[in-house]
């Protein structure tokens, strides 16, 4: 299966064909639409979906139509299965289309300390073989910053359990709590710095310990790396 723009379609059958590939039809596609794109006109709606395959005789070419595509179920035609955290199609929607990085929260902050003049990675993962990120990761310092979600980190003052299904969401804040305990622990382990704010904490506080944090270990740096006389 290859998906393609409709513009390098030509361009990519002939190379997986003179590859040895078999051509099998063509699907146009129309992008979700959650996530809109500006269009001037109906081709630019449409990725083209090839299939091929190595063995066999060539299929015959197929299109199909618009009205053929498979459509995704609608609020009203969803109903959530038994023990599903998600009381409605609205609500799953809500709680999927949730960012897992680039929050207006994390961007702010970002904003703040790079105009400090502090340069970092983001969404990066501070250890190798580690499969966690921190939003901000300043390496030569070794600085961990995480901005946590009121929700999905438990923050003691604003997380509210969700009316359904309150034991299956508990538990899993739960873990997460658990998770980032776990990180800071192994961060921490291995040298790091870990700074932690929440989403509703002013971002121009939290940009003043990061940026005073950073600074401090780079002296620290600087006064080991210095040969004694």
């Amino acid at each position: 299966m290859v998906f393609t723009d409709w513009r390098q379609e030509p361009t990519t059958t002939d190379a997986l064909q003179m590859a040895g590939w078999t051509w099998s039809g063509t699907l146009p596609w129309i992008k979700p639409a959650s996530r809109p794109r500006p269009v001037r006109g109906r081709v630019r709606q449409l990725q083209l979906q090839a299939g091929f395959s190595r063995a066999g005789e060539q299929q015959p070419y197929t299109r199909m139509a618009m009205n053929e595509l498979p459509q995704e179920p609608t609020a009203g035609d969803w109903t959530p299965p038994e023990g599903s955290w998600a009381s409605s199609a609205a609500n799953r929607r809500s709680m999927l289309g949730n960012r897992n990085r680039d929050t207006a929260p994390e961007r702010a902050l970002r904003s703040l300390v790079h105009a400090a003049g502090l340069r970092y990675r983001v969404a990066a993962k501070p250890l190798p073989g580690m499969r966690r990120t921190a939003d901000l990761v300043f390496r030569p310092t070794r600085v961990a910053v995480f901005v946590d979600g009121c929700f999905w980190h438990g923050c003691p003052e604003h997380f509210v359990p969700p009316k359904t299904n309150p034991d299956y969401w508990r538990e899993k804040i739960g873990r997460n709590v658990q998770r980032d305990r776990d990180t800071d622990a192994r961060l921490a382990e291995a040298g790091w710095l870990v700074l932690r704010f929440w989403e509703h904490e002013s971002p121009e506080a939290s940009s003043a310990v990061v940026c005073a944090a950073v600074e401090s270990r780079r002296r620290k740096a600087a006064v080991r790396a210095e040969p004694e006389t």
